[in-house]
């Protein structure tokens, strides 16, 4: 498991990141994390 799964998965993570947002923002970062990981 990897940072951007956490993101994705974690209802703690996601309450927490999306608290700050009117859209899924943990969504948003799990993916972007996941790509940029996959790319370097």
């Amino acid at each position: 498991m990897y940072l951007g799964e956490l993101y994705q998965t974690d209802e703690r993570f996601v309450e927490y990141i999306n608290r700050f947002s009117t859209w899924n923002v943990a969504e948003f970062f799990g993916e972007a994390i996941k790509v940029y990981c996959c790319n370097r």
